[in-house]
């Protein structure tokens, strides 16, 4: 597959410097580990590791289960142990290289990592095996926007949304990625769709009304 990185435009200076401003004040997360970053307390830290204690037994116990491998990796993801979780993961996949949930969860941890390019691969991969999953397409959709290929976003969301008919947060995205683009009318359509299909979808109200100066 293509990278991303070599098929990017140029954009003038005054436009990366307002997208990476933008994406950062835009960045939540939304039921997929898009651009996460999980904050624990002491509590819910000793409660992620014993789950991956008891993940790692049922590995042990049975290392030719890749449901296993991936539910160890995504918790490793969870504690921010990327390495450990990309492991787990590429073990699944040489266990079952059809095992769709391997190369989604790679694809999470690719993100939390900030490697867009390596999670499209990801990604991609998910809509081979599971071309009627809006996951693989929304994901990618997400990885476009922050490698500033917006016009590509926007088809994978579409396709998303074909899939998955209010998926409040694919109307999110495309509504972040409306407003990269400079683009606000089109980026508040968008966010409002996310609040008729979740109304208590705060990142989408409080996107309204920082576009629309609405509560000032």
């Amino acid at each position: 597959m293509e990278t991303a990185i070599s098929r990017q435009k140029a954009y003038p200076l005054w436009k990366v410097v307002f997208g990476m401003l933008l994406c950062a004040a835009l960045i939540s997360t939304t039921g997929n580990v898009i651009g996460s970053r999980f904050f624990w307390t002491e509590l819910d830290l000793r409660r992620l590791d014993k789950q991956i204690a008891y993940y790692q037994q049922l590995v042990d116990a049975e290392p030719m289960e890749p449901e296993h491998r991936v539910n160890l990796g995504y918790t490793l993801l969870r504690r921010s142990d990327y390495a450990r979780a990309l492991i787990q993961m590429n073990a699944a996949v040489e266990i079952d290289k059809t095992y769709m949930p391997a190369y989604l969860n790679a694809g999470y941890v690719y993100q939390a990592m900030e490697l867009w390019d390596e999670a499209l691969v990801q990604f991609h991969k998910v809509t081979e095996l599971a071309p009627e999953d809006y996951r693989g397409f929304f994901n990618m959709g997400v990885c476009f926007m922050y490698l500033e290929m917006y016009n590509d976003a926007l088809d994978m969301y579409h396709i998303a949304k074909l899939l998955r008919p209010g998926a409040s947060d694919v109307a999110y995205y495309t509504g972040m990625n409306y407003e990269l683009m400079g683009l606000p009318e089109s980026a508040v359509d968008e966010y409002v769709e996310a609040l008729t299909f979740n109304s208590k979808y705060k990142e989408a109200q409080e996107a309204i009304n920082r576009l629309t100066g609405a509560g000032k």
